[in-house]
């Protein structure tokens, strides 16, 4: 029941830095120093015409009411929305060869960050109770047409737009480290047609992930005075473009960006902030440890068949702060509280490949491995946020477990000398703890229900 016209205005700037270097002490010995900085700032201005409500009647109209947001920023950010991404990564490792024993080892640092410093909007709604009536046309599905009977109540003054549906800044940071560490151990037993390898190592990770953000809405003293002030002539930016793909559709009139930008929410004698605690409810801390060891032996019999064994160990440790939001059936009384977790647990993951060639140029190659996946951060933060306003609720779910595979796979290969390579296989996986983003309609919980549960 919306229909929704917007227009967008970017601006895209990329940077990228990079520095790779090596010393070869000599053919037993090398290190190596790579670092690598990207920044990418986006400034954005959205304008966008949102029908609300439509609802048809039987003469082939339908009535519907409007609202007209602007997003912008700060002078400062070229009244526009910035969002700022910036990544950097530098790492340091070498290789040593040792006579019968090699070394590998590496130590990494990396760090990730998005910024949305002064992102605001401002909306404003036609009257919810006096709809605008439409003549609507559906026979083409990609293409809704909605043309007022009244065109002069599409235009935005103060007639026709009466009441300030959101008036919000918001401060939005979002931060991610991580440090890495390891060291490989290869350690050559036998040489010849059966010779064997042993290889064994440990990996260390340490990540930190963090979301701050802070939302004011904003209220004027004098609204009606703000709402005239706005729609007046010197505030007013028409967005409508016909010279692209979608340029039929007409966009029309909003408060242009230099407006919203320069507004001085600071001002006690203009304006009241208050923060919005929904707003900030999916703000979380959350810390990540990995201890990895693994085991692995190579061994040739002939010049025929090989055998590669493994088991490797991984120790995961979480540990995340979150909130718990409750919000009452009037939206009146919100509350926010901090609720932390950890979380530990190990992952044993074996393997055993073999690879057999009973001909030239035919290769049979068998195997089972275990593997796993993560959950994403946000899915582990700690906090349900119940809304019976809004009839919703949102579970998170610190007692994820990493999803677990154990995998089977036969393979057959023939390589041809004219026409390349023939092959063909089967696998088969048995896939435990397997993690979704569900969404449930209809659930109740604790006697309460709930038009719609999230969980993963």
């Amino acid at each position: 029941d919306e229909f929704e016209v917007r227009q967008y205005y970017v601006h895209r700037e990329r940077q990228s830095y990079s520095l790779s270097l090596d010393w070869k002490f000599n053919e037993n010995h090398k290190i190596e120093l790579r670092g690598m900085y990207n920044r990418r700032n986006d400034w954005e201005n959205r304008y966008r015409l949102t029908y609300k409500d439509i609802t048809p009647d039987a003469d082939g109209t339908a009535t519907a009411y409007l609202r007209r947001q602007t997003k912008g920023g700060a002078p400062d950010t070229k009244f526009a929305r910035l969002e700022r991404q910036q990544t950097a990564d530098i790492a340091l490792g070498g290789e040593h060869n040792l006579g019968w024993l090699g070394v590998e080892w590496g130590f990494d640092y990396a760090r990730a960050s998005e910024d949305r410093p002064n992102e605001r909007y401002i909306g404003l709604e036609s009257d919810e109770d006096n709809p605008i009536r439409f003549d609507v046309d559906l026979s083409d599905e990609r293409e809704p047409r909605f043309e007022p009977l009244d065109p002069s109540r599409m235009e935005l003054n103060a007639t026709n737009f009466i009441k300030l549906d959101e008036l919000t800044e918001s401060f939005s940071e979002i931060e991610e480290t991580e440090y890495k560490a390891h060291v490989d151990l290869r350690a050559r037993l036998f040489t010849g047609q059966f010779a064997g390898t042993l290889k064994a190592g440990y990996k260390f990770q340490d990540k930190d992930k963090s979301k701050y953000i802070t939302f004011y809405d904003v209220e004027p003293v004098d609204e009606e005075s703000f709402i005239r002030q706005a729609m007046a002539g010197g505030n007013i930016y028409d967005a409508t473009r016909r010279n692209f793909y979608a340029g039929d559709y007409t966009a029309g009139d909003f408060v242009n960006k230099k407006y919203l930008s320069r507004l001085d929410f600071n001002d006690a004698s203009q304006f009241s902030l208050s923060r919005n605690p929904m707003e900030e409810a999916e703000n979380y801390e959350g810390h990540e440890s990995i201890h990895a060891a693994y085991l692995r032996y190579d061994q040739q019999f002939g010049n025929r068949l090989k055998l590669i064994a493994g088991l490797r160990l991984e120790h995961t440790l979480f540990d995340y702060t979150g909130h718990a939001l409750n919000v009452d059936a009037e939206e009146e009384n919100i509350t926010s509280t901090p609720v932390s977790r950890k979380t530990t647990y190990d992952n044993w993951l074996p393997s055993v490949l073999l690879k057999y060639e009973p001909m030239d140029n035919m290769v049979l190659r068998a195997s089972f491995t275990t593997t796993l996946a993560r959950p994403k951060f946000r899915q582990m933060v700690p906090g349900d946020r119940v809304n019976l306003h809004d009839e919703e609720y949102t579970m998170g779910n610190p007692d994820l477990r990493n999803t677990v595979s154990n995998n089977y796979d036969l393979m057959f290969e023939y390589y041809f000398r004219s026409i390349g390579l023939v092959s063909a296989g089967v696998y088969y996986k048995q896939i435990s703890d397997f993690i979704v983003d569900a969404m449930v309609e209809d659930q109740v919980i604790a006697g309460t229900e709930f038009k719609e549960l999230y969980k993963a």
